[in-house]
């Protein structure tokens, strides 16, 4: 304003200075000259601001969406991160209980093996000693039949034998063997034994003991029938013991079998989720760390995009205030300009100078204002617009009131539409952005979906392949176990060969050896051929025989005969050590083989629970997936309706605002000549 009042004040004292035609020819023209440069200058300037407003709002701009951007990955990796510690924390806890409960199902198998171990150890002591009580009664019984059926066989008549009296020594031994028999074994003899043969006994008992009793001698044939009954009870009752003790020991080797096994069950379970637990720690920890670096970082990123909305909302207050400011002195250096060139200014100038000057000045005013209206048409008519083509018309005509009224509508109504243009261009911009932020935080959230996905198929494929390994294994161990049992059956039978035809060569060779034993190994062979005479007074007579001798291989044919013996004896021996350390292979090869079947089982069910698990967690996560492509492909129709809106717009915006301010400009300087 300083510098505008300094303007105005040159232009009055130029024009006071010289003379009417003289201060519009030239004092005036120097002053509307330096007008017109300061104009140039405050937009010079203006337009500098513009590019540093640009270059700032670029730059919060730029930062805003990258910052917005990392703050919401950040927090999606957050919350992504929240929901695996909790699964890690839940799946922790499960596993701990599941160990707790394993440890007390080992527990509590271990302890009923451990009773049942006891049980049938106090069990087999009490067979034992009621085995062993058994065979003594039935011992004493057989003793006492024998010796009283002893008695009986030596009576002259054996066809009264049930009649025949016993002698009182034998039936006193056997009575006693029965009370004894009665005192120990009173419950199982109820039914075998009569009253009446209890109290015979009894009395026999008595007079053993040479204590009177009122019983009759029995005869020796009812006393040897209750003895014969006491017998067949004992011996009943021991094969009853017997069967039991043999259905006892099978129940509690299936017990123990079963217990066993599923204490073997339960320790590798117990190993294998106690690993389980300690990775599920260990992630939890890992993923503890990464959530509170993110956090750490989503705090750093929050306070600088505070920050940067401040300075920015500084840097648009500041802008919007130098703009004003500036707009108002182009006004106002604009208004200044109007002012020299308007009517009121030249009949003030001329009213100042005299009158001959006025006249002359109304002469100029009058050819000016006819240049006034032919250059106003021109300018108007430079534009494309059709409203300012219709006031270019307007122009021509002598009446300036109705085309000033038109020309200020004109500006005004091209302020508003820049106005709007610049809103919806923000509107535009705010909006793609957004769009492009949404799209990017879907894209991660596909992106972290379809890793999961990923991993869930190559767990699948993964455990896939080891159910084929596995089952595999099983089929070559059961084809294994084919071959060794066909390979065994093959062993054995050429043992028993191999034993068979020793055993024959033996048996032949020890009956060759016993020939030429019976030959060879006498003492002293017959001399036959050998004849001992006088010598005759003649000739002498011709030789006799040879001496008869043992033949010279004799000896090398029994020896070898013997080592052959022997060497049949020791390959039997080495066939038997063979065959039994070949059944202990094959005993050992089966036992391994069904413990790693049954382990390849087991780890089958496993892995196919596991598999279904993983089957079933893909199938939810990709259901999830789809639902983010819907959201994706709802985004990418919002983006395309939004660049088939804005895009124009955006990129003919500097033009379209380039094209409204020349036209703006066109109208002011319209009005300023006015």
């Amino acid at each position: 304003m300083m510098r505008l009042a300094l303007v105005v004040t040159l232009a009055f004292t130029a024009c006071l200075g010289v003379s009417a035609l003289d201060a519009d020819s030239r004092p005036v023209s120097k002053v509307r000259t330096l007008l017109s440069d300061m104009v140039e200058t405050l937009e010079k300037e203006a337009k500098e601001d513009e590019d540093v407003y640009e270059e700032m709002s670029c730059w919060c701009e730029t930062g805003k969406v990258t910052k917005t951007k990392a703050l919401a990955d950040n927090k999606d990796k957050v919350a992504l991160l929240a929901d695996q510690m909790e699964g890690y924390v839940a799946g922790s806890a499960r596993l701990a209980t599941e160990i707790e409960k394993l440890n007390k199902e080992i527990a509590e198998n271990t302890e009923a093996l451990d009773t049942a171990t006891a049980q049938r150890k106090k069990e087999l002591a009490e067979f034992g000693a009621e085995e062993s009580d058994g065979l003594k009664s039935i011992g004493s019984m057989k003793g006492a039949i024998a010796a009283l059926s002893k008695h009986n066989s030596e009576m002259q008549e054996p066809q009264s034998f049930l009649q025949a009296p016993a002698s009182d020594d034998a039936l006193g031994q056997a009575a006693m063997v029965a009370k004894s028999a009665f005192d120990r074994h009173s419950d199982l003899l109820a039914d075998a034994v009569t009253s009446e043969q209890r109290e015979t006994v009894e009395g026999l008992v008595l007079l053993q003991q040479g204590v009177e009793s009122k019983i009759k001698q029995p005869q020796s044939g009812a006393v040897f029938g209750m003895l014969k009954g006491m017998k067949e009870s004992f011996e009943n009752n021991l094969a009853k013991s017997q069967d039991e003790e043999t259905t006892n020991q099978k129940d509690y080797e299936a017990l123990k079998a079963a217990k066993e096994e599923e204490l073997a069950a339960g320790n590798n379970a117990v190993e294998t989720k106690t690993q389980e637990l300690a990775d599920s720690d260990e992630k939890n920890a890992q993923a503890s760390t990464d959530s509170e670096e993110t956090s750490d970082t989503i705090d750093a990123d929050t306070d600088f995009l505070k920050n940067l909305k401040e300075q920015c909302v500084n840097v648009d207050a500041e802008f919007a205030a130098r703009k004003k400011t500036r707009q108002e002195e182009i006004g106002a250096v604009g208004k200044a300009l109007a002012f020299l060139s308007s009517d009121e200014a030249k009949d003030l100038m001329a009213r100042t100078f005299g009158g001959s000057a006025a006249a002359a000045a109304s002469f100029v005013q009058l050819q000016d204002s006819s240049k006034k209206r032919a250059l106003v048409a021109k300018l108007l008519g430079k534009t494309a617009d059709p409203r300012v083509a219709m006031l270019a018309t307007m122009a021509k005509n002598p009446a300036f009131k109705e085309v000033r009224a038109q020309l200020n509508a004109m500006i005004d109504k091209l302020g508003t539409e820049k106005e709007e243009e610049i809103k919806h261009k923000d509107f535009c911009i705010d909006a793609i952005q957004k769009n492009e932020v949404d799209t990017d935080s879907k894209n991660n959230v596909k992106n972290d979906y379809q890793a999961i996905i990923d991993d869930h198929a190559m767990t699948i494929k993964q455990l896939t392949k080891d159910l084929a390994e596995l089952r595999a294994a099983i089929d070559a161990a059961h084809v294994s176990l084919k071959r060794a049992s066909e390979d065994r059956q093959k062993a054995n039978k050429d043992f028993q060969q191999t034993v068979a035809d020793q055993r024959a060569t033996a048996k032949l060779l020890v009956a060759v050896q016993e020939i030429l034993q019976g030959f060879y190994g006498k003492e002293s062979l017959l001399q036959t051929g050998v004849r001992r005479v006088a010598e005759p007074a003649g000739a002498p007579p011709p030789p006799g025989f040879k001496k008869m001798e043992k033949n010279a291989q004799s000896g090398g044919v029994m020896g070898m005969i013997e080592q052959i013996i022997s060497d049949a004896k020791a390959m039997e021996a080495e066939a038997l050590k063979d065959e039994e350390a070949g059944q202990v292979s094959y005993e050992n090869l089966v036992a391994d083989t069904n413990a790693s079947i049954t382990a390849a089982q087991k780890s089958m069910t496993s892995k196919t629970e596991e598999k279904a698990k993983n089957e079933g967690a893909k199938v939810q996560k990709q259901l999830e997936l789809d639902t983010v492509d819907t959201e994706l492909s709802a985004l990418k129709d919002a983006s395309d309706d939004l660049h088939k809106d804005c895009d124009w717009t955006l990129e003919n915006f500097d033009a379209r605002q380039g094209a409204r301010n020349d036209e703006i400009q066109a109208l002011r300087e319209a009005l300023g000549i006015f």
